[in-house]
């Protein structure tokens, strides 16, 4: 079962239920506490590997009263980093929540080249000191898979090429490079170049395109990638055709990952889930045009279905708005 990735997550209400809907609404200034938690991509543990044996104060001087804060950098019981807690002022929690975390972006960014490891936010919390109202934002979790082993024989090493690539699409963390890499074998399928080409004609005999390339995307597939305000933009695009259509976007995330995006942009949380739900789109068409080309050497057994997994992850954190 293909799962979305870096969809926008639900504002869970954890306290105060009865005046969420006034607070989310409410633009009057008041305080507010949010903290974030923090991830390690590469072990996937809600923790960073600095080491950090007590928790550290810091008060943000920003340009406004919206960017000024005090700033408590919190280690778990293992004495590793693992939330940022920002206590503050805004008109508002999504405001607050917008302001802090892309001051906490620059941060990452500039510990990631400091200290050459990898740093990621996990999810949030957010407290509405005021009204009592207290969020927290997590990460949709993938449901889990009945086992069953791939179910293909006698793939020809361009099939498993493609299959590799597709699973660096799939493991890549951040949403510009997956979109990038998914684009480009999209785009290799159209021309039936590189792998496509030696595939066919082991499979299908000359040239021939798989049915994939009369397929179009439905609304499923919109709906899947989290792009429900879009639907008609993209719903009855041909796969053909998805390239051109996504190349606003790679091009906009091939620039924030050369540094040429603008503050503004690069703290715009609203575009930033854009991005990542186009991406999630180029990934969901490019596993069935795969899908579609292996189909020669597909056996009959069952792929595994998914089976749905209700838990939170546990945080692993000390200090809580």
């Amino acid at each position: 079962m293909w799962f979305p990735y870096s969809l926008p997550s639900r504002w869970s209400v954890e306290q105060g239920g009865e005046n969420a809907a006034d607070a989310l609404a409410d633009a009057t200034r008041r305080d507010f506490v949010v903290g974030f938690y923090l991830r390690n991509p590469v072990t996937g543990k809600w923790e960073t590997e600095i080491l950090l044996t007590e928790t550290h104060w810091e008060v943000i001087e920003g340009g406004d009263s919206e960017h000024r804060w005090t700033v408590a950098f919190a280690p778990n019981a293992r004495g590793r980093l693992s939330e940022v807690i920002y206590q503050g002022t805004a008109k508002g929690p999504e405001r607050m929540v917008r302001a802090c975390s892309g001051h906490l972006a620059h941060l990452l960014d500039f510990w990631s080249l400091t200290y050459g490891r990898g740093l990621a936010v996990a999810g949030f919390r957010v407290a509405d000191i005021r009204l009592g109202v207290r969020w927290l934002v997590c990460p949709h979790r993938p449901s889990t898979l009945h086992f069953a082993l791939p179910a293909y024989r006698d793939v020809p090493p361009q099939g498993h090429g493609l299959a590799a690539a597709y699973r660096e699409v799939r493991n890549a963390s951040g949403a510009a490079s997956r979109l990038a890499a998914a684009l480009a074998l999209i785009e290799q399928w159209r021309r039936g170049s590189g792998a496509f080409a030696g595939l066919r004609r082991q499979g299908r005999g000359g040239h021939a395109p798989s049915r994939s390339s009369a397929q179009t995307v439905t609304r499923e597939h919109v709906v899947l990638a989290g792009l429900h305000e879009s639907e008609e933009q993209f719903e009855g695009v041909p796969f053909q055709d998805l390239v051109e259509r996504l190349e606003p976007w790679r091009v906009e995330g091939q620039n924030h990952l050369l540094g040429r995006a603008g503050p503004n942009e690069a703290q715009d949380n609203g575009r930033a889930a854009e991005l990542a739900s186009v991406a999630n789109l180029a990934d969901l068409v490019l596993r069935e045009i795969l899908l579609e080309e292996l189909k020669p050497w597909e056996t009959s057994e069952p792929r595994a279905e998914g089976v749905e997994d209700t838990g939170r992850p546990a945080t692993g954190t000390s200090s809580a708005p």
